[in-house]
């Protein structure tokens, strides 16, 4: 039994013998078999470059028999941001900063790209390349907007049913100006914008505005300039707002303007002697009489196209201002109710020594009128008086004959 199991023992040393050369000839070309010697890796790094639309690598690998040694991803340039997009012109050059990020968030060093600008000092668009390099390919361009100078507001002046506002004028970089204006600070409610096509132009009138209404206004400039082969305007901030209230009458050179009608025929502080007519538009038409009662009428065919003496059905008498002398309360709850364009004739008694007038404005303090021969000379006037003022003058002391007003 020991012979047998020396004998077993002795073979099984001898295949493990021969199982081990075998493996350490591997190399050598013997028996038909290939064996393989040890190998040294030569790397070499392959690098994609990323652009801002996608993501690159490095990868490292043996060049012969492809093991990979590392990857490492070059996360794209997805965030290109200038540190302004908009500047005032002053005649430097603008130069925002270029801040490079990536998909990560974070940061790429400035030697992995080069900035130029073009157009930096003129209003209009300028614009930033940004030119990859490195580790990034590609071209980003970004632009950023130069915008005329603002000005400011020198004056606003209230009129009929407008306003007349001035500005200080610019003329570097500038192409004209716009007006806008809204019956609220935010400019939110009524708004409305007028262009001044004319840099050199420094005041605009605004007519056809509801009287005796508070509007605010503010001016800025503005300057046409091609973007992308198209004509664009670039305007400047706005001007600090200034706030208006219109009125109901104005006089300009002379003539006087009720609800923004021009009475132009016959200017204030000119004499009036034109009988039984008054020129309205360039035609004279039959008023019935001369002088103040004559300018009353007149006033009334400019404003709504007929008067009381030859159309007395377009026209009332105001409840309550027949043949009385009022008190002063009394006598601005009348003038109040009756508005603007009513026709006031003096005198308890018609036969007397009468007066024709024409409201033209009215505020709390008082009323301002329109009238004719009031000195006895035929002059045409404009003449203010506060409620007891009133009532102490010489119409005022006569009482009040009636009010006509326009039905």
């Amino acid at each position: 039994m020991k012979n047998i199991l020396s004998l077993l023992l002795s073979v099984l040393m001898l295949f493990c013998v021969t199982a081990l050369t075998d493996i350490s000839a591997f190399s050598q070309e013997s028996d038909g078999y290939e064996y393989a010697e040890e190998h040294t890796h030569t790397y070499e790094t392959v690098l994609e470059k990323a652009t801002d639309k996608k993501n690159g690598s490095k990868v490292t690998k043996c060049t012969e028999c492809g093991y990979v040694k590392s990857t490492a991803t070059i996360y794209k340039a997805s965030s290109i941001r200038l540190s302004k997009t908009s500047y005032v012109y002053n005649g430097k050059a603008k130069k925002p900063t270029v801040t490079v990020k990536d998909n990560k968030g974070n940061k790429i060093a400035s030697g992995n790209y080069e900035v130029k600008y073009s157009s930096r000092k003129a209003v209009g668009q300028a614009t930033v390349k940004i030119i990859f390099k490195n580790n990034y390919s590609g071209t980003v361009k970004k632009t950023y907007k130069i915008n005329p100078k603002a000005t400011s507001i020198s004056k606003v002046t209230p009129i009929s049913n407008g306003f007349t506002v001035k500005w200080k004028k610019k003329t570097t970089q500038t192409t004209g100006y716009q007006i806008q204006y809204a019956t609220d600070g935010k400019f939110t409610k009524n708004k409305k914008t007028v262009t001044v096509s004319k840099k050199k132009t420094t005041s605009k009138t605004i007519s056809k505005l509801e009287p005796d209404k508070k509007y605010y206004v503010r001016v800025r400039t503005y300057k046409t300039v091609k973007i992308d082969g198209k004509s664009t305007k670039l305007y400047s901030e706005w001007s600090n707002k200034k706030p208006v209230t219109t009125k109901t009458y104005s006089v300009s050179k002379n003539v006087l303007t009720v609800l923004g009608v021009k009475m132009s025929e016959y200017k204030i502080g000119n004499k009036y002697s034109s009988s039984y007519s008054a020129k309205v538009n360039g035609k004279y038409v039959y008023v019935g009489a001369k002088y103040c009662y004559g300018y009353a009428c007149y006033i009334q065919y400019k404003l709504y196209g007929h008067c009381a003496h030859t159309e007395k059905n377009r026209f009332c008498t105001l409840s309550g201002s027949t043949n009385i002398k009022p008190s002063s309360s009394r006598l601005k709850k009348l003038i109040t109710s009756a508005g603007v364009g009513a026709h006031i004739r003096t005198g308890t008694n018609r036969n007397g020594n009468n007066h024709s007038m024409v409201i033209v404005g009215i505020t709390s303090k008082g009323f301002t009128v329109a009238d004719a021969n009031v000195d006895g000379t035929n002059r045409v006037d404009v003449r203010t008086y506060t409620w007891d003022s009133y009532l102490s003058s010489k119409w005022g002391q006569l009482g009040i004959s009636y009010i006509k007003v326009h039905k």
